[in-house]
């Protein structure tokens, strides 16, 4: 399989990801992690993500971030599936100062991720109500508070081998 690494600071934003941002001039390596499996992530942060990747980290292909954009990708959960959504989009305020190099994007809940996404046509999917609280439009964590879910939602990446690392 080939995965993007993307990363966020908001574990409770993953259930409403509607695309991803890579910065259209960094340099983007795919790494083999062990038989037919293979992540992207910017070439700048392999080294603070050194103690997760293999100790001697095989680069199988390398990319600027323009080339990675318009992929699609399976989404982390089944919610807001539609063709427009879970695509890779290039993001001029990305930088690889922190993270992977690869941003997770929810519109609904950052001004970057708002203006990137709309402007590609991808609608606002808000699966919180005004008490902070997931509605039936993120079944598995209905009733819960964003913040209560934080470990909730990342116990379920973990368990399903989704969970690259969580510092």
């Amino acid at each position: 399989t080939r995965s993007f690494l993307a990363w966020t600071t908001t574990p409770w934003t993953l259930p409403s990801n509607l695309a991803l941002a890579v910065g259209p001039d960094i340099d983007y390596a795919l790494v083999e992690m062990g038989q037919d499996d293979f992540v992207w992530i910017a070439k700048a942060r392999m080294e603070g993500y050194q103690k997760f990747l293999p100790a001697e980290p095989r680069i199988v292909a390398e990319a600027k971030g323009r080339e990675l954009a318009g992929r699609a990708y399976e989404p982390l959960f089944p919610y807001a599936v539609s063709p427009k959504n879970h695509v890779v989009l290039e993001g001029h305020f990305v930088d690889t100062s922190m993270g992977t190099g690869i941003v997770h994007m929810a519109p609904a809940f950052g001004e970057d991720d708002y203006t990137l996404c709309t402007a590609q046509g991808i609608e606002l999917f808000d699966p919180v109500d005004h008490q902070g609280k997931f509605t039936d439009a993120a079944p598995d964590w209905t009733g819960m508070t964003v913040f209560e879910s934080n470990k909730h939602i990342a116990r379920n990446l973990r368990e399903r081998g989704l969970l690259f690392a969580q510092e």
